[in-house]
C-alpha cells in the first residue's frame, strides 16, 4: 500500500511539475512571440521611412534648381489674378500642396508654419495650392488662421511644381526665381521639418 502511495504521489509531483513547465514555456512563447512581432514592426517601420526618405531625396533633387516662369499666373482666394513676380520680392518660403494631398498632412504643415510665424515673418510665407473652389480657399484660411498669403497656381506653374502626393516646402528669390532649398517633411520624423524651419529662418529671414 505504501508503495501505491509512493508511485502515485510521485506520478502527481512529475505531472505537476511538467505543468510548471509547459506553463513556464508556454509563457516564454509568448513573450518571445511579442518581442519578434516588435522587432518585426520597428523594421517594418524603419525600411517605410527609408523608402520615403528615398523617395523625398529623389523629388528634391529633381525640383532643387529648376527656374519658374516668373510670368505665370497666380490667384488669391478672392479671384484676383496676379503674376509671379509681383508676389515674389526679395526670398519667399513657399509651402506647396495640393487639394488631393492628405488634409492630416497639409493640417500639420500649416501649424508648423503658424508656430514659426514670428520668427520668419508671415510676408516671408506664401502657401501656392491647386484649388478649383475660391470659397474654399477662404474657408481654410479662416479654418487655419493664416495670416499669410495663399495663392492658387495657373496650369503652367503647376506643370513646373506639380503635386507630389505630400505637401513640399522650398525657397524662391526674385533675383533668379530659381528653386532652393526645396524640403519634404515626414509625419513620421516631425523634428526634420523643426530643424529646416529654424535652419531657414536663419539663413534667409533673420536681420
Amino acid at each position: 500500500m505504501k508503495n501505491i502511495n509512493l508511485i502515485y504521489t510521485l506520478l502527481c509531483t512529475m505531472l505537476f511539475v511538467t505543468c510548471i513547465y509547459f506553463y513556464v514555456q508556454n509563457k516564454q512563447m509568448q513573450v518571445n512571440q511579442e518581442i519578434l512581432l516588435d522587432l518585426t514592426t520597428k523594421y517594418s517601420t524603419e525600411l517605410t521611412n527609408l523608402k520615403l526618405c528615398e523617395i523625398n531625396r529623389s523629388n528634391e533633387i529633381r525640383f532643387n534648381g529648376k527656374i519658374l516662369d516668373k510670368n505665370s499666373i497666380v490667384t488669391d482666394e478672392k479671384g484676383n489674378k496676379r503674376l509671379l513676380s509681383e508676389i515674389i520680392k526679395g526670398s519667399k518660403l513657399i509651402l506647396r500642396y495640393s487639394d488631393l494631398n492628405c488634409n492630416t498632412c497639409i493640417d500639420e504643415q500649416i501649424n508648423n508654419l503658424n508656430k514659426n510665424i514670428q520668427q520668419i515673418g508671415d510676408e516671408n510665407i506664401i502657401l501656392l495650392t491647386t484649388y478649383e473652389n475660391y470659397v474654399y480657399m477662404q474657408r481654410f484660411r479662416k479654418a487655419n488662421r493664416i495670416k499669410f498669403a495663399i495663392y492658387n497656381v495657373d496650369d503652367n506653374l503647376n506643370n513646373e511644381i506639380g503635386d507630389i502626393g505630400m505637401p513640399y516646402y522650398f525657397i524662391l528669390c526674385e533675383d533668379n526665381f530659381r528653386i532652393s532649398n526645396m524640403f519634404i517633411g515626414m509625419r513620421e520624423i516631425p523634428e526634420l521639418t523643426t530643424d529646416y524651419l529654424e535652419s531657414i529662418e536663419k539663413k534667409y529671414f533673420m536681420d
